[in-house]
């Protein structure tokens, strides 16, 4: 994490108007730092804490899909602002699964089509390849909605 601390196009070493002088004067009254509420508000609105949510979120409706194929699991991450919807079918041998992932998300999220991977990966498996995976025109069958992406894989189980 990098912090910002202070800036102003105006340099004039020595000069009453050079923005360092404003700047000792913010510091003096302890008004320069990053505050308490700064890190709480930080903890809400980073695309990698919100990855890492929606990604844990996703992780648990996988492992609940894979437990009962053809049933389709969702759920809603951060009051609504991203929601992650699995359905997986596993032929009754074991030998096959088949399945899609929708990520749906307002535009005003730091989720977007390239992040939406990047959440994929961590809630796939690793022998599910993301590399492999296909953007699909319907989930399980329905249309999809304008807010969400989906993907698809076939993989066979050994």
């Amino acid at each position: 994490m990098c912090w910002l601390l202070a800036f102003s196009p105006t340099h004039a070493s020595g000069e009453l108007r050079d923005a360092y002088n404003y700047f000792e004067l913010l510091h003096g009254r302890d008004e320069l730092l990053p505050t308490a509420d700064d890190y709480e508000l930080l903890e809400d609105i980073t695309p990698a804490n919100f990855i890492d949510g929606i990604s844990a979120v996703g992780a648990g409706l996988y492992r609940d899909a894979r437990s009962n194929p053809g049933t389709v699991f969702s759920e809603t991450y951060g009051g609504g602002s991203a929601d992650v919807v699995v359905d997986v079918l596993v032929m009754e041998d074991g030998s096959l699964e088949e399945g899609w992932i929708a990520i749906g998300f307002p535009f005003d999220t730091p989720l977007n089509e390239y992040t939406a991977l990047d959440v994929v990966a961590h809630i796939l498996p690793p022998d599910i390849m993301v590399a492999g995976l296909e953007r699909a025109a319907y989930f399980a069958g329905r249309p999809l909605r304008h807010d969400e992406l989906v993907f698809k894989w076939d993989v066979a189980l050994i």
